[in-house]
């Protein structure tokens, strides 16, 4: 079959806007990935961190943290990290979480 100019300009539009569609779609994927991954860590790091400073720590905080971790709240588990460096006892660090 032989296509027009017009046909083929289409056709090449539609490849263009596919490929262009699909490496979008791989660097958002890739930004996802990487935002979930680090409120992954930080939230391994906060229990780490309690678990080392306070051996036993309790379920509603688990909770908390992974709810956190879930939203992939990034900003608000670093926060945490350093609070759960930084206070005095397991009850400081709840009253910082609440």
């Amino acid at each position: 079959m032989i296509m027009s100019i017009f046909d083929e300009k289409v056709l090449e539009g539609e490849i263009k806007g596919e490929i262009k569609g699909k490496a979008k779609g791989k660097a958002e994927g890739k930004i996802e990935g990487k935002i979930e991954g680090k409120a992954e860590g930080e939230a391994e790091a906060v229990v780490a961190i309690l678990s080392e400073r306070f051996k036993n720590v309790p379920k509603p905080i688990h909770k908390k943290v992974n709810a956190l971790r879930e939203r992939q709240d990034a900003g608000k588990l670093l926060s945490l990290v350093r609070t759960a460096v930084t206070c005095e006892s397991i009850k400081d660090f709840q009253n910082a979480l609440n």
